[in-house]
């Protein structure tokens, strides 16, 4: 608590009804009784307001502690930031490497996480005519972004989970979230229609309208290798997507089909960018962890497209680029406007104030699977084909996972 103070994160009387400590053998009989209060008496008291808990676990070699307290508060939709001790004892960082450590990052990012987990949104594209994105997403177009990564088991047998995060609104800053185990036959998929018809059921558009059908798709890939991605899973993902969207359309009467386009992101493990400017200044580093390193990185944002690269394909990125392998783009995307929503998209995460590595529809995918393993280590073996990972529905648009 009393780090919590330092890093300016106060909880005032009036605001916290109570706070105890609580010991690993306790925990569940403890967590019991604050879930029967939050039913209770706290949702009671406070009709208007969103209780947020925040919750301060020691350090445990098992992390079962952790673990207990992120499920039973996530089942019961509570909303709630778990920290650890020694993330506060670690608290001070900064994202500039050459500045005095402060502990303001750590405090800001914190922020963050509770503003999007109670609703808000931290980050909005700009407007600005000159800003490529919005000659493809506008007011004028209903623009869908989805993200779908998977997670397999070390054991070949087993069974894979898919995280699949849809926007609600056009501009790609708020999301729903589903996970769901693998069938049994493919190997990265499984059956998406109960989930995309809640995702196009619960798409507002730019009116914040809700039941609205988007006319353009932008569907991005991860957790899939490339050979699979090209020439067989991910064209059966595909066309299972577009079946689901023609049995929407049948079942609901609609007549336009939406257009998609369809991008696997892979990282590119041994390509590395510098500014060929500061040639003269890379023998001289100590290491790759040298201050002096950071600046020779390129810019967020650099494109690059010509001279050193594939003649088929461009990369893009900062110092470790991502590989987009498109595999289908039906709305024929200029390719700069592309790399423009990607670009915007990674500034879109809402748990940071920088760039993310990968576009904020499967960072948020990516994020859920971590979260759906961290609570239930053993779901594969608990988990039956094609069943969803259970989210309260009160928390399928909250990014509880971050």
């Amino acid at each position: 608590m009393e780090r919590l103070y330092n890093l300016r994160i106060y909880m005032t009387g009036k605001r916290c009804v109570n706070f105890f400590q609580c010991i690993p053998r306790s925990a569940a009989t403890d967590l019991d009784n604050v879930v029967k209060w939050h039913d209770d008496v706290g949702l009671a008291e406070n009709k208007r307001r969103v209780l947020l808990y925040i919750v301060v676990v020691d350090n445990e070699p098992n992390n079962d502690l952790y673990q207990t307290i992120k499920q039973k508060l996530d089942f019961n939709a509570m909303i709630n930031q778990v920290i650890t001790v020694g993330v506060l004892r670690n608290a001070k960082m900064s994202y500039r490497r050459d500045l005095r450590e402060t502990s303001e990052d750590f405090t800001y990012n914190i922020a963050l996480n509770i503003n999007a987990k109670l609703g808000g949104v931290n980050c909005i594209p700009s407007d600005d005519p000159l800003n490529l994105w919005n000659e493809d997403v506008n007011r004028d177009e209903l623009f869908m972004f989805i993200g779908i990564d998977t997670r397999l088991s070390s054991q070949k047998s087993k069974l894979g989970l898919v995280g699949i995060t849809a926007s609600i609104d056009n501009k790609g800053t708020r999301y729903n979230a589903y996970a769901i185990i693998t069938n049994g036959v493919q190997k990265y998929c499984s059956d998406y229609k109960s989930i995309l018809f809640k995702a196009f059921n619960a798409y507002e558009g730019a009116t914040g309208q809700r039941s609205q059908f988007p006319t353009k798709i932008l569907v991005f890939r991860a957790g899939m290798n490339e050979y699979d991605l090209t020439k067989g899973e991910g064209l059966l993902e595909i066309s299972h997507i577009e079946n689901v969207i023609r049995q929407y359309m049948d079942e609901y009467e609609l007549r336009r089909k939406p257009l998609i386009t369809y991008i696997g992101y892979h990282r590119s493990h041994g390509v590395k960018f510098y500014d060929l400017t500061m040639k003269t200044r890379i023998p001289p580093l100590k290491s790759d962890t040298d201050l002096e390193g950071v600046k020779l990185n390129v810019p967020p944002g650099t494109v690059i497209d010509s001279e050193i690269t594939n003649p088929n394909c461009f990369y893009f990125g900062t110092t470790k680029p991502a590989k987009y392998t498109i595999v289908v783009d039906n709305i024929n995307f200029k390719a700069d406007n592309l790399l423009a929503i990607v670009y915007q998209l990674c500034r879109l995460m809402p748990q940071t104030k920088r760039s993310f590595r990968k576009p904020v529809p499967i960072g948020l995918a990516s994020k859920l699977l971590e979260r759906c393993l961290t609570v239930q280590p053993n779901l594969f073996e608990s988990m039956d084909k094609e069943e969803l990972f259970y989210i309260n529905p009160d928390f399928v648009s909250r990014p509880f996972y971050i």
